[in-house]
């Protein structure tokens, strides 16, 4: 049987520090996979190859945090090979970190010590919290105007915190992470009295069959396993009601530190639709600005905030959006007709003809996949400014 959670050692970036820590093991090991994608890549269903772990929503544990400075971010940013232009942003990140005082320092702490208290056993509260924390520490290294910076990353941020809030929205603002999240004894003592009941029941079936003496004997032992099945009845049901009391309790603070968060940092979204728009405009910003992203890279990401601002209802955005696309995709079959004007082998001209007709089919799906979803509701999804 394997451990979904497995013990891993990270460099912390910023700190520097090596820490030891529990993360939920990657998809690419083959233990759980995507069952349906939605278009803003979100996964909706999951599915574990061992059912006993099927609760685990592996977007509550994609946040890991150092536990010495409380730098959280993806996993893969936990290493000490990094590049350079990485390692100056982490060392200012390390001095701006220093300087925090008063109510922000405080808030962090509160933030880290719930999230580092549950690394197992994370709530959608939770893992809001550990991604509002990510953001902070992303929005503090994009003021410095003089970094290379990667708008991709805030993007990413931005949309996993939006699925957060959908799941949340969807479930009524229950977590049901928690529901199956029944510890280990009160859950031995369910099967027990599971047991019981059976074996009851098998008892009463054979004291029919027996002489009276006998039965009478039996009858005995049945009357001791219902005694003793209501005496664990009793305990089991006083140990969930101080599990549901906690669980209450945690609910309570959470919710209170993630509303002292919209507080203390009023720029951060407070729901689903303020996040899609906040992840559009990075992605937007990514296509843009980041040099290390291709043509191609770039009208794949222009085509994913074009959606997510169709999906809020800001049609100007996506349009927007799309005439990027289109205009990038007439440069780069210009660029291939030059091409195809100089002395090519037989192979490269096929290639770059093929090429040519890809790009042509994609121009005539995306104008009329936007053109028809300019005609559809936004499927009644609120406004970002709600």
């Amino acid at each position: 049987m394997i451990n979904p959670f497995q013990s891993k050692q990270i460099t912390c970036p910023v700190c520097l520090e090596i820490s030891e820590i529990s993360v939920l093991i990657s998809e690419v090991f083959g233990k759980y996979f995507p069952v349906t994608h939605e278009k803003d890549q979100y996964v909706s269903q999951w599915k574990w190859t061992d059912e006993q772990w099927q609760h685990i929503n592996p977007y509550l544990y994609s946040i890991v945090m150092c536990p010495k400075c409380y730098y959280s971010n993806f996993i893969d940013s936990f290493t000490d090979k990094q590049k350079s232009t990485t390692k100056r942003q982490m060392r200012y990140l390390k001095e701006k970190l220093n300087e925090i005082s008063g109510f922000e320092k405080d808030l962090i702490r509160k933030i880290a010590e719930v999230f580092l208290a549950s690394q197992t056993d994370h709530s959608h509260e939770t893992a809001v919290m550990g991604m509002i924390l990510t953001i902070f520490y992303q929005r503090m290294i994009m003021e410095r105007k003089d970094f290379a910076i990667s708008y991709t990353l805030p993007g990413r941020l931005y949309l996993r915190l939006s699925w957060l809030y959908r799941e949340q929205f969807a479930n009524g603002q229950k977590d049901e992470n928690n529901q199956c999240a029944v510890t280990p004894i009160v859950s031995d003592m369910l099967d027990t009295l599971r047991n019981f009941h059976s074996l009851n029941k098998q008892i009463e079936t054979q004291i029919k069959t027996m002489n009276e003496e006998s039965s009478e004997q039996v009858y005995t032992i049945v009357l001791f396993l219902e005694e003793a099945t209501k005496r664990l009845a009793e305990k089991t049901e006083e140990i969930l009601s101080h599990i549901d009391s906690a669980r209450g309790q945690a609910g309570d603070e959470r919710s209170a530190i993630i509303k002292k968060s919209y507080t203390l940092w009023n720029w951060l979204p407070k729901n689903e639709a303020q996040a899609v728009a906040m992840a559009a405009d990075c992605f937007v910003q990514a296509a843009n600005n980041d040099y290390e992203i291709s043509e191609k890279g770039a009208c794949k990401i222009l085509e994913l905030a074009a959606y997510l601002y169709a999906k809020i209802g800001n049609k100007e955005g996506s349009n927007n959006c799309l005439r990027q696309i289109i205009n990038l995709c007439y440069n780069q079959r210009m660029n291939l007709m030059k091409k195809l004007q100089k002395n090519t082998s037989i192979a490269q001209k096929s290639d770059i003809e093929l090429e040519v007709k890809r790009l042509n089919t994609y121009i005539e799906d995306i104008t009329y996949q936007y053109k028809y979803e300019e005609n559809q509701q936004s499927d009644n999804f609120p406004s970002a400014d709600a």
